[in-house]
């Protein structure tokens, strides 16, 4: 979905190896799945913020008010509901990325 905009995309699993991977690289931006093997994003949004210091946007098959309230609170800039159209979430990503600042 974002590799077409000329920019790099990884995949990381588990979260330490996510972790690790955006300490070293300094992602433009990272997206989050709430439910994630050994850990819940929600308890890693705060240190991928840290290490990062850019958007993290959580997504959930979870569309329940509680898991959003959660992930505003840890520092999520936005919470998309899986499933969710290829054209939605381009456009929230490109809004995060203007946000922070990046061009599209």
């Amino acid at each position: 979905m974002l590799s077409g905009d000329s920019r790099e995309v990884l995949t990381a699993s588990p979260v330490e190896e996510g972790l690790r991977m955006a300490a070293e690289r300094k992602p433009d931006l990272v997206l989050l799945d709430v439910r994630v093997p050994k850990k819940d994003g929600i308890s890693a949004l705060p240190k991928f913020i840290e290490a990062t210091r850019c958007f993290v946007i959580i997504m959930s098959t979870f569309g329940d008010l509680e898991t959003a309230v959660s992930a505003v609170k840890h520092g999520a800039s936005e919470y998309i509901i899986e499933p969710f159209t290829l054209h939605n979430a381009q456009v929230v990503c490109s809004n995060a990325l203007r946000a922070n600042g990046q061009p599209r």
